[in-house]
């Protein structure tokens, strides 16, 4: 993920208008749990960052109901499935 402004410019006086920008590690958008909702929904996660999820009425879920952002930039597990 980038962090800073991707664009700058040479100003008048010499200098850059922004520091230049630099890469962090992230986790992407983990995907949605088919009949069921999650708490954040991001193109990035920051590295610890959690999501959470739930099933919809009458569904039970199957798998981990919170995922952790690692430091690799993966996910801790696989998005939770909802089952009848």
């Amino acid at each position: 993920m980038l962090k800073g402004k991707p664009v700058a410019f040479c100003s008048n006086n010499g200098e850059w208008s922004n520091s230049s920008p630099y890469c962090v590690k992230a986790c992407t958008y983990p995907g949605a749990a088919i009949r069921g909702s999650m708490d954040s929904v991001k193109f990035y996660y920051s590295i610890g960052e959690e999501v959470n999820f739930k099933c919809s009425a009458n569904l039970t879920m199957k798998g981990e109901p919170r995922i952790k952002c690692l430091n690799s930039g993966t996910w801790s597990s696989e998005i939770p499935v909802c089952l009848e």
